[in-house]
């Protein structure tokens, strides 16, 4: 009977100890909603350092360049700061664009000069408004500490580009005479 009862015991533990060690990685097609809100920055800090390397080769104001050389570069340490965090939380990091987020540098890709300016500093004005409420809302629903941090040391960071894309439109508009 001893001997039974460590038998049914070891069996127990082949079992159990294997599912209390694997961990459910939040993929795309089942997030949890901390993990769709990192999908989502992920994806959205990809596009911006897409957009910014078009930028920065297409742009003919220099301040657009700047600017987009700088949404690259901030971007960059975001999703660098992201990507620890997704890899602590267990959610893959995306490997692709939203479809509106293709759509978004395919049209610009096709654009270039003062044409290029115009409608990438109006596409950094809308999507950097989009992130803006995003992060707030995320701030103040996130419990997990380690999201939690990136958040509030993001969404700064956000709100500065979006009042530097904002004066670039209150610059191009001026220098078109309002048109």
């Amino acid at each position: 009977m001893d001997r039974c009862l460590k038998l049914i015991t070891v069996c127990c533990f082949a079992v159990a100890v294997p599912a209390l060690w694997a961990q459910k990685v939040v993929t795309e097609d089942s997030p949890t909603p901390e993990g769709a809100f990192i999908l989502g920055a992920a994806k959205g800090g990809l596009a911006e350092i897409k957009l910014g390397k078009l930028a920065a080769e297409r742009a003919a104001d220099p301040k657009v360049k700047e600017f987009g050389n700088r949404m690259v570069e901030d971007h960059q340490k975001a999703n660098d700061d992201l990507r620890q965090v997704a890899n602590d939380k267990k959610v893959k990091w995306p490997d692709d664009l939203t479809e509106e987020q293709v759509a978004t540098f395919n049209k610009l890709s096709q654009l270039s000069g003062p044409d290029f300016d115009r409608e990438y500093v109006q596409a950094m004005v809308e999507d950097h408004q989009q992130d803006v409420s995003e992060f707030q809302q995320e701030e103040g629903r996130v419990r997990d500490p380690e999201l939690k941090g990136f958040v509030s040391r993001t969404l700064p960071i956000l709100q500065h580009h979006l009042q530097m894309a904002q004066e670039l439109q209150r610059q191009e508009h001026q220098g078109s005479g309002g048109s």
